[in-house]
């Protein structure tokens, strides 16, 4: 099991740690299978997705975000 197993997540932009996108789905396997799943999800729901992409990472979301996009 890995730490973002059962969390809510989304991906960050690298630098500003600015919240681009929660993940709306149960997430569950190793952080790497969950790194994956979500950047993958993201490239398939987003045009910008490959240019954002490199600029970020899997992290979990805050209290404020969780009331916001839950």
């Amino acid at each position: 099991m890995g730490r973002f197993e059962g969390q809510r997540i989304g991906l960050r932009e690298s630098g500003t740690n600015r919240l681009i996108i929660a993940y709306p789905f149960t997430v569950t396997g190793s952080d790497e299978q969950i790194k994956r799943r979500v950047r993958t999800w993201f490239y398939l729901v987003t045009c910008s997705a490959e240019c954002l992409l490199p600029n970020t990472f899997v992290d979990f979301l805050n209290e404020e975000e969780i009331e916001k996009y839950a």
